[in-house]
């Protein structure tokens, strides 16, 4: 029977009547120690093992999980560029106020994350600037709001979509510089867009 350590180390060997420990005790305690070893070993080498192919199945999700990303990404390719051809990308109309160039409108045909990114182009073109766009596509509300981190500091986007998503029976948030919302009452999208606008204006 295998010893755990700390039997090896309690364990007291029986001496003989002549002088020194019993040959045969010593050799059943010799034999266990061994067979403690050897059972350690196999256990190290299994645990070896299973870490190794933990490892190999650990590598294979990663790799599994950026395919996928790929994959995802190509899927999206063709609906974006579908969605450039079908929808056609205003200029936006600005609004100077207060050293910010305010762009607040409707742009209908784009789905939400189209609108983040004709957003992105908005603000970076006319920084400092506040954008809020707002889309109807499906019988829904689309509302994005992104703002240049300066202007963030006078107003919240996650604050101003907040209040305007309420409008179109909706909701959202973000951070101060940008948030996304949706509602489900496209009639009302322009009202929510005056309300957005007021809001960055006063806060202005």
């Amino acid at each position: 029977m295998a010893l755990a350590p700390v039997e090896i180390r309690h364990t007291r060997l029986k001496k003989s009547l002549i002088g020194g420990y019993r040959k045969r005790a010593t050799n059943e305690f010799l034999e266990q120690i061994t067979e403690s070893f050897e059972e350690t070993w196999r256990e190290r080498e299994d645990l070896r093992d299973r870490v190794e192919a933990l490892e190999t199945e650990l590598k294979r999700h990663r790799e599994l999980e950026s395919l996928r990303g790929e994959v995802e990404k190509l899927r999206k390719a063709p609906r974006a560029a579908a969605r450039q051809e079908r929808v056609e990308v205003p200029e936006p109309d600005v609004r100077a106020e207060a050293g910010v160039n305010v762009i607040v409108q409707p742009i209908d045909g784009l789905d939400a994350d189209a609108l983040l990114e004709l957003s992105d182009r908005y603000k970076q073109k006319h920084a400092p600037a506040a954008v809020v766009l707002g889309s109807k596509e499906d019988g829904r509300v689309h509302l994005v709001a992104n703002f240049d981190a300066s202007v963030a500091e006078r107003v919240s986007a996650s604050d101003v979509l907040r209040e305007a998503a309420a409008i179109v029976g909706g909701g959202g948030g973000g951070r101060p510089t940008m948030a996304r919302a949706g509602g489900k009452d496209p009639e009302k999208l322009p009202d929510a867009l005056a309300r957005a606008e007021e809001l960055i204006l006063t806060a202005l």
